[in-house]
Parts: C-alpha cells; sequence; structure tokens
C-alpha cells in the first residue's frame, strides 16, 4: 500500500524494476529512476493542482482554494491534510471576520519540494526530447 511500516504515507516509489519498453520495432530497456523519484505526495494530480495554486499566491484561502480547484470539502480536506502531514502545506484559521476562515500557505519545505518535483520533470521531458520514441 501507499504507507510505509510506519503509518506515513510514502513519499517514493519504491522495488519497481526498469521496464520494457516497444520502440517500434524492437525492444528495448527504459530507465524508470527519473520517473520513480518524482514525489509521490505532490505527483498525485488533485495535490499538484493544490501545490501549483498555493505556489502562485502568497496565500490562499480554503474557500478559494476550494473553488479554483472544483473540489467538494471533503475531497480538499482529505489532500491538504496529507500535505501539511508531509510538511508542504500550513493551515491557519483567522476568525477576525465575521465568519472563521482557513488559509492555506506553502511551506519553505513545499515550495522546495514543489520546485525539485517540477526540476525532476523538466529532466524527464529533455531527456524525452532528445530521445523521442520511434513511430
Amino acid at each position: 500500500g501507499p504507507f510505509g511500516d510506519d503509518g506515513h504515507l510514502r513519499r517514493r516509489a519504491s522495488r519497481l524494476r526498469a521496464l520494457p519498453a516497444v520502440d517500434g520495432k524492437k525492444l528495448c530497456d527504459v530507465n524508470p529512476e527519473p520517473v520513480l523519484q518524482l514525489d509521490r505526495v505532490i505527483h498525485e494530480k488533485a495535490r499538484l493542482a493544490i501545490v501549483s495554486n498555493l505556489s502562485a499566491a502568497p496565500s490562499l484561502s480554503y474557500t478559494d482554494l476550494r473553488n479554483l480547484l472544483g473540489m467538494t470539502d471533503g475531497n480538499l480536506t482529505s489532500h491538504l491534510r496529507i500535505l501539511q502531514e508531509a510538511g508542504l502545506v500550513s493551515l491557519s484559521k483567522s476568525t477576525g471576520e465575521a465568519r472563521p476562515q482557513t488559509q492555506c500557505v506553502l511551506s519553505d519545505a513545499g515550495r522546495l519540494a514543489f520546485t525539485e518535483y517540477l526540476g525532476q520533470l523538466e529532466q524527464i521531458v529533455s531527456r524525452f526530447r532528445k530521445n523521442p520514441p520511434s513511430p
């Protein structure tokens, strides 16, 4: 499963082997290492959308984030909890207005993890562009 022996979400895939791929006429080995190194907490599409939006703003209210992404309260809460437990996002409640608001902020660790994630994606894309698969 996605959880390690300590009960925490595993951040990277483990124990996966090199996968053979068909490239037109011949079978060749594809190095899965760059893909395996992608941060699995960020890579999930809903969390990637959350982190991407938070990286573009100093902070977003829970309501604004929910509306931007078109997510349900339960789904957004679940993904924010995972990001918060990983130390990538911090949440704070403000009570200064008529209704309390939750503010969502990408932490320094989250900003660094997202920057590393983007760098890994750029490496994957660069390798693909250098050696595109045969049609």
